[in-house]
């Protein structure tokens, strides 16, 4: 039975009101934080037509069906130290379901190396994402490796003919800011395994890790599943990045080379940032 103070907390009229105060009352519940793509399932999206006709108009298709083929995007490291070990978890944690639509405005299209690979090799980025997306796609983030100097032993492999990766940035004809980040990641100390308990002495080095191990296998799925799916990004001028070489200085002469080379190009501003989950999660 209801109390007195549940019924006033109830809005039992809002489908009396006009159709123009029920389209600004949705349009609130847009979410305007900087979401890393693929995000979560908007669910209004799906409460009413009306609601979905209102949305659809803020959040615009971005990803090319079947987008089931970023629904992993995580790896395991494991290593060593006297006395114990630690398991390390990274990448965006991608699962189902995840929503094939964007906020342009807001929302952070996250670039991996893997996408920029294909592309130089001749795949097209619409085999990824929508035409509009492209189009439209205001904010991009890379990990700063995307940058980082052993990666252009490529051309060293008689490849040098191939364009440069990165020119798929210039793709995005609405860009107006490149963010760079680490990947997300926890880490986490694990036992070791029973053979080693009782040594009090072990050099810290790369500890290989046998299929058999039930302590490994059984901290990997709790790691796995308490890893933060929902991410967003926060700008932030302080980020250490992993590769202590990278200081913005690569990116920044490639955005002058372009700029040069392709005069009626916009480059855009270049921001560090930190990816954390979503607090609300």
């Amino acid at each position: 039975m209801q109390s007195p103070t549940d019924e006033f907390k109830l809005f039992t009229l809002f489908a009396n009101l006009p159709k123009e105060l029920q389209g600004l009352i949705w349009e609130h519940t847009v979410d305007w934080e900087f979401y890393v793509l693929p995000r979560p399932p908007i669910a209004e999206l799906a409460v009413c037509r009306h609601a979905r006709e209102v949305l659809l108009r803020i959040y615009r298709p971005c990803f090319q069906p079947p987008l089931y083929k970023m629904t992993e995007d995580i790896h395991f490291s494991s290593g060593s130290r006297p006395g114990g070990r630690w398991l390390e978890i990274r990448g965006m944690g991608k699962r189902f379901p995840r929503s094939p639509y964007a906020n342009y405005t807001t929302d952070v299209f996250h670039l991996p190396f893997h996408m920029m690979y294909k592309i130089q090799f001749g795949e097209p980025l619409q085999k990824f994402l929508c035409q509009e997306a492209i189009e439209y796609i205001q904010r991009v983030v890379i990990w700063d490796g995307s940058w980082a100097p052993w990666l252009h032993g490529y051309r060293r492999r008689g490849l040098a003919g191939k364009p440069d990766r990165k020119l798929v940035l210039m793709q995005f004809s609405a860009l107006k800011t490149l963010y760079f980040a680490n990947e997300p990641s926890v880490k986490v100390n694990i036992p070791p395994p029973l053979e080693e308990e009782s040594s009090s002495e072990r050099n810290a080095s790369s500890f290989p890790l046998a299929p058999g191990d039930e302590v490994l296998a059984r901290e990997k799925l709790a790691l796995r599943s308490s890893y933060a799916e929902g991410k967003i990004l926060i700008p932030d001028d302080n980020v250490k990045f992993n590769d202590l070489r990278f200081k913005m200085d690569l990116p920044r002469q490639w955005i002058d080379r372009q700029s040069t080379a392709f005069p009626d190009w916009s480059p855009p501003d270049l921001q560090m940032a930190k990816i954390i989950p979503d607090p609300r999660g």
